[in-house]
């Protein structure tokens, strides 16, 4: 009976262990996914904010 008991301890704590990986890893990937939406956002908003702006047209000047 003790024995049996110690056994679902163990299988339980593997099964906790193997949620606690699973679950770190799909954490992980979120993470990083987020992380390159986000810089990849701000890379493009500064390369739009530091893009200089284009000459206006002389036309006067070309008359």
């Amino acid at each position: 009976m003790i024995a049996e008991a110690i056994d679902t301890v163990l299988v339980l704590g593997w099964a906790l262990v193997a949620w606690v990986v699973v679950l770190s890893a799909a954490g992980t990937v979120l993470l990083l996914g987020v992380t390159a939406a986000v810089a990849w956002t701000c890379r493009t908003v500064w390369r739009s904010i530091r893009r200089p702006a284009p000459a206006p047209d002389d036309y006067e000047a070309a008359a």
